[in-house]
């Protein structure tokens, strides 16, 4: 929640965030291990574009990059995204990712993902959820694209899927890792 916090105030500021702290019974102080309810989270997330005036693929847009480009630097996830040298390695952990960051939070529940490769450099993507957030999945795939600077083709292939077209070069950079 510290992460969607840090977009509203930067974006809409302090005011807007308090708003939609109190409007979805979020606690004033925000920790990073888990501690609020997951339907407090979707509660907020569901609320935001409301309050904030925005539509929801730009808030999911803005939370993703934030997210890759510096809340996972500041909460110490930032070296998943180091040791990677393309977006289609990093996509490829997500569920590592996301077993791996959740290990120490109690009733962690993280998405899982299923994969299928079309051919050589089309992927799909299966987004497995009881929150059922995917759009911040799918807004998370193209900020992934943005941080490996890589043109990926993403569209929604379904209710949860994702296809994703990586460039030839992608494939090349996590062959030679």
């Amino acid at each position: 929640m510290n992460c969607l916090k840090e977009v509203v105030v930067k974006e809409y500021g302090m005011d807007k965030w308090e708003e939609l702290r109190v409007a979805s019974e979020l606690p004033t102080i925000l920790l990073d291990s888990g501690n609020v309810n997951d339907d407090k989270v979707i509660a907020a997330f569901n609320m935001a574009p409301d309050i904030l005036n925005v539509s929801w693929q730009k808030l999911m847009d803005l939370f993703a990059e934030n997210w890759t480009f510096n809340y996972a630097n500041k909460i110490g996830y930032g070296f998943f995204l180091k040791k990677h040298k393309s977006a289609r390695e990093a996509i490829m952990n997500m569920n590592k990712i996301h077993q791996m960051a959740t290990s120490n939070i109690k009733d962690a529940n993280p998405p899982s993902f299923d994969f299928k490769w079309e051919n050589d450099n089309t992927l799909y993507v299966e987004y497995k959820s009881q929150r059922n957030l995917f759009d911040i999945c799918l807004s998370c795939v193209k900020a992934l694209g943005k941080y490996y600077k890589e043109n990926l083709q993403i569209t929604k292939a379904g209710n949860n899927k994702i296809r994703i077209i990586f460039p030839a070069e992608s494939r090349l950079k996590a062959e030679n890792n």
